[in-house]
Formats: structure tokens, sequence, C-alpha cells
């Protein structure tokens, strides 16, 4: 688990906003120096279960590992869905005797599987944030 420290600025429901004062992981990150520090990259959306307050000083939590896992399946899902379609696609003509070009049915299938793995990855997502703990979570108010 990892902590980091900020300021709740909205609320809703049982989650609020919140502003990321001690971004610990910016000084490691090999894509600091290109950084403009944009003050909208540094708010984060958080459960709130101890009820923090719009201008309480917060420690929130979040697992590392379960973000990583969420990003593979967020760009990795599209990536082969995209490449199946394209394999599917480019040797379909021959498999079915059809009359059309190899590089048009790749191309058609790869955005057409493309477009499905969206609504695959809807649900999936669906299921992770709901079962999963990938959103960061308030553990103390300073």
């Amino acid at each position: 688990m990892n902590f980091e420290e900020g300021i709740v600025l909205e609320n809703m429901d049982n989650k609020c906003l919140v502003e990321v004062l001690n971004k610990t992981r910016c000084a490691t990150c090999s894509h600091s120096w290109m950084c403009t520090g944009n003050k909208d990259l540094s708010k984060i959306e958080v459960k709130n279960p101890i009820n923090a307050k719009i201008g309480d000083r917060v420690i929130f939590k979040y697992s590392e590992e379960e973000i990583n896992k969420f990003s593979l399946l967020l760009y990795g899902i599209p990536l082969i869905m995209f490449a199946i379609g394209g394999v599917i696609g480019y040797f379909l003509p021959d498999i079915a005797n059809l009359n059309f070009s190899k590089d048009l049915g790749g191309l058609i299938f790869s955005f057409t599987f493309l477009g499905a793995s969206f609504f695959l990855l809807k649900r999936i997502a669906g299921f992770f944030i709901k079962r999963k703990n990938i959103f960061p979570e308030i553990t103390k108010i300073c």
C-alpha cells in the first residue's frame, strides 16, 4: 500500500475530490522532466469512509498493484482484440471464399473488434471496480 497526503476539495456521496499535496512519486517518475505542473492532474477521486469535510487535510492509501492490473486490462484488451480482428479479417476471405481484399478485411475487422472491446471493457471494468480495491481510500484526517 502507498500513502499520499491531500486536501479535500469537494464531497460526493461516499467519495470526495482530493488535491494531492505530497507527490512523492513525482520525484521518481521518468516523465517528471516534461511535467508542467497542471493543477487538474493533481486531483483524484477517493473513497471517504471517515466523512472528511471540505478543507480537511487527509492521508489516503492506494494499491499500486491493483492500479497496474487495471491499467493492463484497460490497454491490453483493446490491443489484443484489435490484433485478433486483424488476423480474422485477413484470413476470412480465403477461408470463406469471399471476393474482397485481405487488407480491407483485416482493417474492417480490426476496428470492429476494437469497438467491441470497449463494450467488453465496460463490463470488465465495472466488475473490477466493484470487486477490487482500486479506488484510493482516506485513512486519516490530519
